[in-house]
């Protein structure tokens, strides 16, 4: 049986996505960032719980020009 390959210390997530890693996906967030009606949004999460790679999926999102694709079973694609 292969090892799964885990995230550790895996801050970008452009390089969570194409590296192969095993993680939760956590997109269906951005609709909740997008949705709510307030000025300031704060994310508490104990330590190594995901807020740094889920502020870079955010800034992929909207920066459009580091934009990453995925193909038809998930695997990630430089734009």
């Amino acid at each position: 049986m292969a090892a799964h390959k885990f995230p550790d210390g895996v801050k970008d997530y452009r390089a969570l996505v194409t590296g192969g890693y095993r993680f939760v996906d956590k997109t269906m967030m951005i609709r909740d960032v997008c949705e709510a009606d307030d000025m300031v949004i704060l994310c508490t999460r104990p330590r190594w719980f995901g807020k740094s790679i889920n502020l870079s999926m955010l800034d992929y999102y909207f920066n459009r020009e580091r934009a990453v694709t995925l193909d038809s079973q998930g695997h990630g694609a430089a734009a």
